[in-house]
């Protein structure tokens, strides 16, 4: 686990993607290194962002930085919501 520290010039969407990072290599080498997200999830990241890096952020925070990654081309995300299911689910290709 990454020391506790506070790093006031990272921005939310550089937190964001070094999550994105941190779920990638918890995967094991055989398996795809695509992964899975959906809106649950982002309270997770907002935890994990608390944990290693001492900050505190609304997961709405989260959710609008990863909308405006998403609107502005700088995350490869393609959207793999499942049929009948309320719940948006993305594909975010590393």
């Amino acid at each position: 686990m990454m020391p506790t520290y506070i790093n006031n010039t990272l921005t939310i969407k550089d937190l964001f993607n070094r999550w994105i990072e941190s779920q990638v290599i918890s995967k094991p080498d055989y398996l795809n290194k695509d992964i899975y997200i959906s809106n649950h999830d982002l309270e997770s990241c907002r935890k994990w962002i608390h944990d290693n890096y001492n900050r505190v952020h609304n997961t709405s925070t989260i959710e609008r930085a990863f909308r405006e990654m998403r609107e502005k081309g700088e995350i490869n995300v393609i959207d793999a919501s499942l049929p009948d299911n309320k719940e948006k689910r993305w594909l975010i290709s590393t």
